[in-house]
């Protein structure tokens, strides 16, 4: 409509690890296709985090569709809760809400819900 794009998007950020986890848990294949790309980049003492990955992916390409005028429509599951991306007096580096607010992005379930 008037010309303009737009982009829908889909994610799921795994869930944190627990001593219950297994190999076959996203985070574990997360993991190892991180560590493949390690190794591809020849940076192996490189420390990543599927859960804080996934929020700099996702930041990256909403950054490049706001700079191409898109209107942007994502939609996922970020395995957090409001609480978990609070620090005492800021915000966690890498959460929900980070992403939100580092795009200006609205998140409308916390918009229509609340905190």
């Amino acid at each position: 409509r008037n010309k303009q794009r737009l982009t829908y998007a889909c994610f799921y950020r795994s869930n944190k690890p627990s001593s219950a986890s297994g190999p076959t848990t996203a985070h574990a294949q997360a993991i190892r296709v991180l560590e493949q790309e390690k190794i591809r980049l020849g940076d192996p003492k490189r420390v990543l985090s599927p859960r804080e990955e996934i929020v700099k992916h996702i930041d990256r390409k909403v950054n490049e569709w706001q700079q191409r005028g898109d209107s942007i429509l994502l939609v996922g599951d970020g395995n957090e809760t409001p609480k978990d991306c609070e620090l005492k007096d800021s915000t966690r580096k890498f959460s929900m809400k980070w992403l939100f607010e580092s795009t200006g992005l609205t998140d409308v379930l916390r918009s229509f819900h609340g905190t």
